[in-house]
């Protein structure tokens, strides 16, 4: 085995981020590999909001998910996909996503309520910062006018993240979540894409 090729570069390093995906929007034939991505990351971390096995989602219905979310204007997706496929078939290796939806009624039609995962494998290398940062153009070029988003008390480094991408703390949910070791708080974060007074 070739350990050079097998270690990470540290920070600063030239070719840091040259093996990260780059963001794009999820296809159709992103259904499957968002389902296992899903299943990481619910197994990985204790921040995303479902324990392991408890999200109920399968290929057909994350399909319809993609497909619907792009057509009704209420959903974008953006994946940081490894393309090529793995295991002799073309799906691709989902690194991370960021997902953003938008409330159909008016009132809350010019936000976008939004949720990131990245597996532990390819965190902290400025994955998160490459996902934010491609929703926010596609929101732009939608007209949004705010993001928004909840984010456990206790995740400190997706809370640097969001406030490094320039959100703003804007409440808490007191014992909002139950975490196996007890309850925790929710912050409230957001952004806002135009000029207060325009």
């Amino acid at each position: 085995m070739n350990d050079a090729r097998e270690r990470r570069p540290p920070r600063g390093e030239r070719g840091f981020l040259d093996d990260l995906p780059t963001p794009r929007l999820a296809r159709e034939s992103d259904a499957k590999a968002f389902v296992e991505l899903f299943a990481v990351l619910d197994d990985e971390s204790e921040f995303m909001l479902y324990e392991p096995g408890e999200r109920r989602l399968d290929v057909r219905a994350m399909r319809e998910r993609i497909v619907h979310g792009r057509r009704s204007g209420r959903e974008i997706l953006i994946v940081a996909a490894r393309e090529g496929g793995r295991r002799g078939d073309a799906t691709p290796t989902l690194d991370g996503f960021v997902g953003a939806f938008r409330p159909s009624y008016y009132r809350g039609g010019h936000s976008l309520n939004l949720v990131l995962g990245v597996r532990d494998a390819a965190s902290g290398r400025g994955l998160g910062t490459r996902l934010l940062v491609a929703l926010e153009s596609d929101a732009r070029t939608l007209g949004i006018r705010r993001l928004g988003l909840g984010v456990l008390a206790t995740n400190a480094r997706a809370i640097a993240l969001y406030e490094r991408a320039g959100f703003t703390r804007e409440g808490c949910r007191r014992d909002a979540v139950r975490l196996r070791a007890g309850y925790v708080d929710e912050l409230f974060m957001g952004k806002l894409l135009c000029p207060p007074d325009d």
